[in-house]
């Protein structure tokens, strides 16, 4: 009796243990570990990475610590071996990013593989994130109320402890400073955690929220609302009249696509602005990574009636593209020229009189630091925050190109642009006035009240 006892105990446990099996919902195979690169064709893409950057860009120095370089790339090759799948290389060759120390050099994230993985019907990541300060939120959860759970931090996805996600993903990032490389990471998680992950139908998620409370949430890939990488892109812009002499503008991106949302933006912002006779404008562009100058341009068109450059001298590699621009230069070459690159605002808007104030932090970068040195350069305005973590002088006319045998693309500038003033452009822009950029528009709304 007890014997038959046993027998059915074991079997029950037994059936118990393979339906729990059955039900765990494993990663699926993905392209990033199936497909296999041998040895000789990654040390010959590996070669044309390195040889790429030394032949394009005009001084590797300015921003990477040359000897470590070398270093890592020597590493690198002891790290070789056959039949290494897509992932591997990837992460191998991406050691090299931080050393770049500037986002406009090194490995991006696989775009062309991650578009073959999702033709041949892989899912996407439906969710979007944000790092910030070592930490992984919620940015926006397709199908499940959109961003109900927004801002709560995750704490683990699919069982994997965020910290350990983050100390997979982070060192392998391109940018200036951690908080650069964050960014970096936020924009283009989906592409990563395949990557490193493989695919999940399923995801589970544990979140705390603003009260500290535990949630559990699962999310169906199956039920995927493309929520992009950052929300709608009218989130990239917010105005706010904050009293009858102060309005507030939030600028997070100068990104190219948003033009229109931009000009639609700035038209209805100056207008209520001129009509209520603000007197005090508090532009903030502490989050915004960049994008293109015509729609900075457009913002000083509201600013100045004055010409400005944001140039006086670049640092260049000549190229095909650019030998008719410097008479006497050869392709190869790296010339130092003049090249002050003055704009006349149009002017065509409601200009602003009043006094200017520009936000500023670390994760300003880019075409939002160019900005930056313009006010400053031109005494358009009063800077407040912190320090940039990307040099006054940048780099530009990024060059890319696709390595031969992995496809994966790396990015490398032709150009060092200093800024209109004498000043030291090989720190970040320097703030008028220095407090961290979470106090700055309190700090700054301060200011204003004791005028």
């Amino acid at each position: 009796m007890k014997t038959q006892s046993i027998i059915k105990f074991l079997s029950l446990f037994i059936i118990a243990l393979i339906i729990s099996c059955e039900q765990k919902e494993e990663k699926n195979h993905t392209i990033f570990d199936t497909k296999k690169f041998s040895k000789k064709s990654i040390t010959e893409d590996l070669d044309q990475y390195v040889n790429f950057i030394k032949q394009t860009h005009p001084r590797i120095a300015y921003t990477a610590d040359t000897q470590l370089l070398a270093t890592t790339v020597l590493d690198i090759r002891k790290k070789i071996k056959d039949s290494m799948q897509a992932n591997e290389v990837w992460d191998l060759f991406a050691s090299l990013n931080p050393i770049f120390n500037d986002a406009h050099i090194g490995l991006i994230g696989p775009e062309t593989m991650y578009q073959e993985y999702l033709s041949q019907g892989g899912t996407k990541l439906p969710f979007s994130i944000k790092v910030k300060a070592g930490e992984i939120y919620i940015d926006q959860v397709s199908a499940l109320d959109g961003f109900k759970y927004r801002n709560y931090r995750i704490l683990s996805i699919n069982g994997l402890d965020s910290s350990d996600i983050l100390s997979s993903l982070l060192p392998k990032m391109r940018g200036e400073s951690n908080s650069l490389r964050e960014l970096i990471l936020s924009r283009r998680f989906p592409v990563f955690y395949t990557m490193y992950y493989g695919e999940h139908k399923t995801h589970e998620l544990e979140l705390m929220d603003e009260q500290q409370d535990i949630v559990h949430i699962t999310i169906n890939s199956n039920n995927l609302e493309d929520t992009g990488s950052q929300g709608p892109k009218e989130e990239h812009y917010d105005y706010e009249k904050i009293n009858d002499s102060i309005a507030y503008l939030k600028i997070a991106s100068f990104e190219v696509e948003n033009k229109d949302i931009f000009k639609l933006f700035l038209d209805d912002s100056f207008n209520d602005i001129h009509s209520n006779r603000i007197s005090n404008l508090i532009l903030d562009i502490g989050e915004n990574g960049g994008g293109a100058r015509d729609l900075s341009d457009l913002l000083l068109d509201y600013l100045t009636t004055v010409r400005y450059t944001p140039t006086s001298k670049v640092e260049a590699r000549v190229t095909d593209e650019n030998k008719s621009m410097i008479p006497g230069a050869k392709v190869g070459d790296v010339v130092t020229v003049p090249y002050p690159n003055w704009v006349q605002p149009k002017n065509e808007v409601p200009f602003f009189k009043g006094d200017v104030y520009v936000l500023v932090s670390e994760e300003s970068y880019s075409q939002a630091i160019v900005f930056a040195t313009i006010v400053q350069d031109f005494n358009l305005g009063k800077i407040v925050g912190e320090e940039t973590a990307g040099k006054a002088n940048q780099t530009g006319q990024v060059q890319r190109i696709s390595l031969d045998h992995t496809s994966f693309t790396v990015y490398c500038p032709i150009y060092i642009f200093h800024r209109a003033k004498v000043v030291d452009g090989n720190r970040g822009v320097i703030p008028d006035i220095e407090v961290p950029y979470s106090e700055a528009k309190e700090k700054t709304m301060s200011l204003i009240g004791k005028k």
